[in-house]
């Protein structure tokens, strides 16, 4: 009997070291775990941050451009109106000019 006592012990006493270490390793993992997920967010975010400034980037390239171009047809528009202005007064000087408006 004594000698049954002494493995049950033994056994308790394995038992108990397991249930530490089992715990033990568990926390561990989940300090781990969570630091590898803070990792990822910020990761996750950076990257999002850097996609998102790209975009704009893009954005910005793009209504430069458009803007460039209504300038251009601004000033062609701007162009094309002083020369029929110059030539309906040129034509009125001339008594050129007809009943119809166009010229």
């Amino acid at each position: 009997r004594h000698l049954y006592e002494e493995s049950l012990g033994e056994k308790k006493g394995e038992t108990a070291a397991r249930t530490i270490q089992l715990h033990y390793r568990t926390y561990k993992q989940r300090k781990l775990n969570a630091a590898a997920i803070r990792i990822q967010t910020r990761f996750r975010t950076y990257k999002q941050q850097c996609t998102f400034e790209q975009m704009r980037r893009a954005v910005v390239i793009i209504q430069q451009s458009y803007r460039d171009h209504m300038r251009t047809k601004e000033v062609a528009a701007k162009t094309i109106q002083r020369c029929w202005r110059q030539t309906s007064r040129q034509r009125r000087v001339l008594g050129l000019a007809s009943n119809t408006g166009f010229y």
